[in-house]
């Protein structure tokens, strides 16, 4: 932010002084007031338009493939998204999220298919390995 004053005389310099100083500490305390918590683990950007059900069983298997993120991790979407909280013992929890039209689909009896570990090794690392 660039400020830039022109000073016709003391009492000019004094309140410019007095509104600069007063901009800070008001611009300090809006800042203050939207910081995110320190122990927050995630933050809500957007505003939930219904609730609902998520219709269909997913079975996710315990070989699927999982991707470990660094703290800060995000995907911004820009079409509308159906999250499913899940509850995992007294403390945690997870999301899946997914456009709304892949939960139409779900809905309408689309396969499901979730990559195991296996799976993307074969058709990732290992090809690349073979290549050299």
């Amino acid at each position: 932010m660039v400020i830039s004053f022109l000073f016709v005389d003391k009492l000019d310099l004094q309140l410019s002084v007095c509104f600069l100083y007063f901009s800070i500490q008001i611009a300090k305390m809006i800042t203050q007031k939207i910081k995110q918590p320190q122990n927050a683990k995630s933050r809500k950007s957007a505003i939930i338009e219904n609730n609902g059900i998520l219709g269909k069983e997913i079975k996710v298997s315990p070989k699927s493939l999982i991707s470990l993120n660094q703290k800060g991790f995000s995907i911004e979407f820009y079409v509308p998204t159906v999250e499913v909280l899940i509850g995992i013992g007294n403390n945690y929890t997870a999301y899946l999220i997914m456009e709304e039209d892949g939960w139409k689909a779900l809905n309408k009896g689309a396969k499901v298919d979730i990559t195991t570990l296996k799976e993307f090794k074969d058709k990732f690392i290992n090809p690349i390995k073979k290549k050299k």
